[in-house]
């Protein structure tokens, strides 16, 4: 019943609430990625998942479908990069 507590978020989203609790000694992390250049994720620009790894230690997996992988750089100084993309 973790879902009943998800609130509505932009472009017909769920997403949990920011009173949620934060899980800090996760090992493994699994990151849905609109696309991928190299290791930088790709999300829907808001950088919601930059702020949340910040100071996390757990290995990061974005995935993505492979047809979304690109090669030119759009890195920016606040991103955090996965540690492996699939």
């Amino acid at each position: 019943k973790r879902l009943d507590n998800l609130v509505d978020a932009p472009f017909n989203l769920k997403e949990a609430p920011y009173s949620n609790p934060s899980i800090d000694d996760c090992d493994l992390y699994l990151v849905p990625c609109v696309a991928t250049c190299g290791l930088l994720r790709i999300g829907y620009g808001k950088g919601y998942f930059d702020h949340y790894f910040l100071g996390k230690k757990g290995y990061k997996i974005g995935i993505t479908y492979p047809a979304f992988k690109y090669e030119f750089n759009l890195e920016e100084p606040h991103d955090i990069l996965m540690d492996e993309v699939l």
